[in-house]
């Protein structure tokens, strides 16, 4: 009997297409109730209770489960079908039975009560997953059906379950901050890329491309190709019947792997064994002053170690201006502490220097401003503080004003000048010979960009007069005392207030020259130097600029007395009361040098070739050359050729054709960057700019229609009298025949005949007549000139004779230069004999003509190896060069163009400079740029170079000179042409743009890399503003000029003139002495509006800057105007394309 009821109740297979019929009622079921048609045939007036249903099979309940979003649509329609039923009338008597216990399979889906528990629990370890009743929310994390206390957990809950929990059972419920805060608190698997030992990654760094995917090895792609067909990766099907995909246990990327739990602990024990060697050097660095309070070293060590204990420690990121205030305020105290404990020992200046910078970024201006009157009053001889002191004055725009500047200038070279007098040691005296020199260009340059031209021109008139010109009595004697100084510039005084003409004027024959004469007065003509101003009603501003403009260059020079000039200027005429502060004197042979350098830049020239490269040609506040050039010179520099770029892209890209350089560098040369910085040489100094580097451009192409920062006649007729003077000294005379070269091309034959007719044994000056014949297409006379001064110079001595080895580098570098190679090996082999073979016939050209004289080119080479040692005992370290120059060429072309041998020559010979304490000289750095020379030839000559050869060796020459043009530029052009800019990007932010290292030369040349370095049409404008704005907020970079001035010029390019006005505002509060920079405002922001521009105006008047042109009765006609006529006219600048008449 059980048996059969057994085999009745099993249950048959259900799948979701076969619906079988229903069947028929039993007579108990109809005595538990009907079904709800019988009920509605009925006419029932309350709803019966339905018979509760069968099991579903699992496809049943996930159809069911799919159709939840439908019975959500219709349970508005089931609620109103509930109310109509219990509205209705009349009763229906139900029958009570007992609930029907049921297997666990046949069990109803809710409301069940299980009194045995599912056996098949213990043999699968888990409830059932469809057996789960389904929590219904009602919102706020709540459930149905349970009381108002219980709530979901989500902080708790995850994809397997969900946690519910009473709202007071102390667990906070706070919400994470952000969104990934659950999957760390999780511990996430980090990722990383896997690392390959490979045969053939040597390879791979020389290839054109970079691949996509790693290369592997046949047996590793074997591998990886059956562990992927087994299973794919160990993951499942989502319809597997094996259950639910395990995860995996690595990544989906086979060139990824997970970062194991030990390796994750590896890397916080390397973070806090970092954090703890920081305190344990930082505890160190503190017992060491303690044990010597006196070191100076150490406490600056200390002091500046800070900067590593707070933000990112491993300098990933730069220190917030919140962490920039807390260390700049721990720093003070220690600052404080250790100017009590070292006293008068020395160093203290060093220590005051360092406080004062510090206090800058925590003090107010006023209590600033105290504490310089302080320091200064109680060391005055520390000359570092004053040329600090300089610069906080002079870039304080709420406190400015010219005469208290210039006053500071004044106290600053009296103070100077009264050291260098009461010091005994020559190195001493030496180094504040420098720092005059440099207080004196800069205040020079000061007056000059404040609008007053006329005093600086003046100045350095009295200078080279004081200095060059002084007559003999003066030049014997030794002017080393303060009598001896006050009977010179006493002399000089009768000769300024002559008014005789002064060096530079026409028929000016200098000081000496007044005194031989007795002192005669032959005063020139008198000048008219009026220019009437023509200021409109209507374009006042406008007018007026131009009004200024030109009368700012009328007074570039000083006026006499008997001159015509304007009534109401008191600055146009200048007296010997005007410059007497600024005219110390210098009596040694380095410092007039130092002094003649000054000039150089005073006047916008490269320096001299014999000087070393001083620090103010990277200083802020002496190079500002984009301040003074024309807008056409200064936007090609910068902005050249944006469209044209484009345009061109756009055609070949329409072709088919991939750019074959899309950058504007690679496509041309490395020599368009026009800020230049690298020591001078004849190479540079008559250098066209098309087969190797030129210290500067055309001086008309720089500033069309002399509008210069001095007249070129005026510079012309200085350098003549200086060369004319002191030929060999300084190299005056090749410098001056360059200018004249360069400017003058149809008078340089002229020029150089009159220089070797007073110099007939400058072998330097007959070198730069060979070189200028050269470059100006007279091979043949320039052959004959070489030949005939090496012949020369056997009868001068063996002195000339070793410099005769500039002749033969010249020479041999003209040769290569026009492809020439065999004709430079003839050279080479001729540098041993002293002569030059009159034909080639002992050279084989059929054959290898480089291999077939072995005994010559060693005899070659021992003479070259002799040359270089020798002139290095001697101190000749530019002759060493040359030496070195010529071997490595013999050893490129012996060695059939290999570069590697020549580089080879180069390092060694740097390494005998380093071994002699010659690191970093000026000749060392010439030594490079002879490298990079044979470089860059190299791959003009040669079809096949390694770019990566010529990376390192020019990052070599980055590291050793950071600030030099050459090497940048050729770094650059290297890496463009790879369309690779991180590297640039790396170099200039690792080295040239190093914290404490930058200068004015390497934010500029950062700023022109993006600007000129990115693909295809234009530039990446955001790319360019974010490294002007870097530049802006470096100490190096807030208070350049030329700096802001480019950013402004910038921002117009763009079309965004709201943002140029912005950057105008913050450039003329950080340079409130540039009147150059403020007419930005009058001359290129053409939206300002009247008031503003009137503002302006009122600033420069305020600041004490120089107007030539007033504007104030016309500004007050103005004002009675508006306030008779109840409204404006229109006083807008003209803008680009407006048409408005001035009358």
């Amino acid at each position: 009997m059980e048996e059969r009821i057994l085999e009745e109740n099993v249950a048959v297979p259900k799948f979701a297409s076969f619906r079988p019929k229903q069947k028929a009622p039993e007579e108990h079921d109809v005595g538990r109730g009907t079904t709800l048609d019988n009920s509605h045939d009925q006419g029932s007036s309350r709803r019966p209770r339905l018979t509760p249903p069968e099991e579903p099979s699992r496809h049943q309940k996930r159809g069911k489960r799919s159709h939840h979003g439908q019975q959500e649509r219709h349970r508005h329609h089931h609620r109103q079908h509930r109310s109509q039923s219990r509205d209705r009338t009349g009763t229906e008597l139900v029958k009570h039975v007992d609930p029907e216990i049921v297997g666990w399979d046949d069990s109803p889906e809710v409301y069940t009560i299980d009194t045995k528990g599912d056996p098949k629990n213990l043999v699968y370890g888990a409830i059932h997953q469809y057996s789960l009743p389904t929590y219904c929310r009602t919102g706020a994390g709540n459930v149905l059906g349970l009381n108002r206390e219980s709530k979901i957990f989500r902080e708790l809950s995850s994809e397997k379950g969900i946690v519910i929990q009473s709202r007071y059972s102390g667990i906070s419920r706070s919400r994470e901050k952000y969104a990934f805060a659950r999957n760390e608190r999780k511990g996430t698997k980090k990722l990383r890329i896997k690392s390959f030992d490979r045969e053939d990654a040597a390879f791979e760094a020389t290839l054109s491309f970079i691949p996509l995917r790693l290369a592997r090895g046949i047996k590793q792609e074997r591998l990886e190709t059956g562990n992927s067909s087994s299973g794919e990766d160990d993951g499942r099907h989502y319809r597997s019947i094996e259950g639910k995909a395990k995860a995996r246990n690595h990544p989906e990327d086979k060139d990824l792997e997970f970062a194991s739990e030990s390796s994750a602990s590896d890397y916080e024990q390397t973070e806090a064994m970092w954090d703890e060697t920081i305190r344990q050097r930082n505890i160190e660095l503190s017992q060491r002053v303690e044990v010597d309070p006196t070191n100076v070293d150490a406490w600056l060590e200390l002091v500046d170690y800070q900067d590593k204990l707070t933000g990112d420690r491993q300098g990933r990121r730069k220190h917030t201006s919140a962490e920039r205030l807390s260390t700049a305020d721990i720093k003070l105290s220690m600052y404080e502490n250790a100017l009590k404990n070292v006293g008068g020992y020395g160093g203290r200046e060093r220590l005051l220097m360092g406080l004062m910078k510090e206090g800058g970024k925590i003090w107010d201006f006023k209590k600033l401003s105290t504490k310089w009157q302080t320091v200064l009053q109680e060391n005055p001889g520390f000359i570092g503080l004053w040329t600090k002191y300089l610069d906080f004055k002079q870039t304080k725009a709420i406190a400015f004003r010219y005469e208290d500047i210039r006053k500071v200038y004044i106290e600053c070279v009296g103070v100077l000048r009264t050291t260098i007098l009461n010091t005994t040691s020559s190195q001493s005296r030496g180094e504040l010979q420098d720092i005059l020199v440099y207080v004196l260009l800069r205040g020079t340059l000061f007056m000059r960009e404040a609008g007053f031209a006329e005093n600086a021109t003046a100045i350095w008139q009295a200078l080279l007069e004081l200095h060059f010109f002084a007559p003999t009595e003066f030049a014997v004697m030794g002017m080393t005392d303060e009598k001896g100084q006050a009977e010179l510039l006493s002399s000089f005084e009768r000769f300024w207030e002559s008014e005789v003409p002064r060096i530079g004027e026409d028929c000016a024959e200098g000081w000496n020259a007044f005194v031989t004469d007795g002192e005669a007065n032959n005063v020139p003509e008198p000048r008219i130097d009026v220019v009437k101003a023509n200021i409109g009603r209507h374009l006042v501003f406008e007018t007026w600029a131009s009004a200024e403009r030109l009368q700012a260059l009328k007074s570039r020079d000083p006026a006499r007395t008997i001159d015509e000039v304007e009534e109401d200027d008191p600055y146009r005429v200048i007296l010997f009361s005007d410059i007497k502060d600024f005219l110390p004197y210098f009596d040694s042979k380095q410092a007039r040098l130092t002094l003649l350098n000054a000039f150089m830049v005073f006047c916008k020239l490269p320096p001299l070739p014999c000087s070393d490269n001083q620090s103010w040609w990277t200083d802020p506040f002496v190079r500002n050359d984009g301040l003074e050039q024309s807008d056409t010179y200064h936007d090609q520099f910068f902005f050249d050729d944006q469209n044209s770029r484009g345009k061109e892209a756009l055609s070949q890209w329409s072709v088919g054709m991939e750019l074959e350089h899309p950058n504007l560098v690679a496509r041309t040369d490395p020599f368009t960057f026009k800020l230049r910085n690298f020591p001078s040489s004849a190479e540079t100094l008559f250098g066209d700019g098309t087969g190797w580097f030129a210290q500067q451009d055309r001086w008309l192409d720089i500033y069309p229609g002399d509008v210069g920062p001095v007249k070129i006649d005026w510079l012309r007729r200085v350098l003549k009298c200086l060369a004319s003077k002191c030929t060999t000294e300084y190299s005056l005379a090749e410098y001056y025949l360059a200018f004249e070269w360069k400017n003058f091309p149809e008078g340089a034959k002229r020029v150089a005949k009159s220089l070797l007719k007073n110099d007939r044994a400058n072998l330097r000056l007959y070198n730069s007549y060979a070189l200028l014949e050269w470059r100006s297409g007279n091979i043949d006379t320039a052959t004959s000139a070489f030949v005939a001064t090496i012949e020369m110079s056997k009868t001068l001595g063996e002195a000339n004779q070793r410099n005769s080895i500039l002749l033969w580098k010249t020479w041999i570098w003209e040769l290569l230069q026009v492809g020439d190679l065999l004709g430079a090996w003839q050279k080479l082999l001729c540098i041993p004999e002293g002569k030059v073979m009159a034909t080639d016939q002992q050279l084989d050209r059929e054959g290898d003509p480089y291999k077939t004289r072995s005994a010559a080119v060693l005899k070659a080479k021992r003479y070259l190896d002799d040359g270089r040692d020798s002139s290095l005992v001697l101190g000749c370290n530019g002759e060493a060069v040359h030496f070195v120059e010529c071997s490595a060429i013999l050893e490129y072309l012996f060695h059939s163009r290999d570069v590697d041998a020549a580089a080879a020559i180069f390092r060694r010979a740097s390494e005998r400079f380093d071994k002699r304490s010659l690191g970093g000289c000026i000749a060392q750095e010439l030594l490079h740029q002879g490298k990079a020379r044979l470089l860059y030839l190299h791959t003009t000559v040669s079809r096949s170079f390694r770019p990566s050869m010529l990376r390192d060796e020019f990052a070599q020459s980055v590291r050793a000179f950071p600030q030099n043009t050459i090497f940048l530029s050729l770094f650059m052009w290297n890496e463009v042409r790879s369309r690779i800019d991180d590297r640039v990007r790396s170099i200039m932010t690792d080295v040239v743009l190093k914290e404490r290292q930058d200068t004015i030369v390497g934010w500029a040349f950062s700023i022109w890399t993006e600007l000129k370095s990115a693909l295809g049409a234009g530039y990446n404008t955001n790319t360019a503003r974010a490294a002007l704005e870097r530049a802006m907020s470096s100490e190096s970079g807030r208070c350049s000029p030329s700096l802001w001035k480019l950013y402004v010029k910038f921002e117009c390019q763009q079309g965004d003139i709201d943002k140029a006005k912005a950057v105008f505002y913050r450039g003329l509060k950080a340079c409130p002495w540039s009147k150059g920079f403020a007419f930005l405002a009058f001359e290129q922001l053409r939206n300002m509006g009247f008031e503003e521009l009137r503002n302006i105006y009122r600033v420069l008047v305020e600041k004490e800057l120089r107007v030539h042109v007033d504007l104030e009765d016309i500004l007050g006609e103005i004002e009675e105007g508006k306030q008779g006529q109840g409204q404006p006219p229109s006083l807008l600048m003209k803008l680009p394309g407006m048409s408005t008449d001035e009358e």
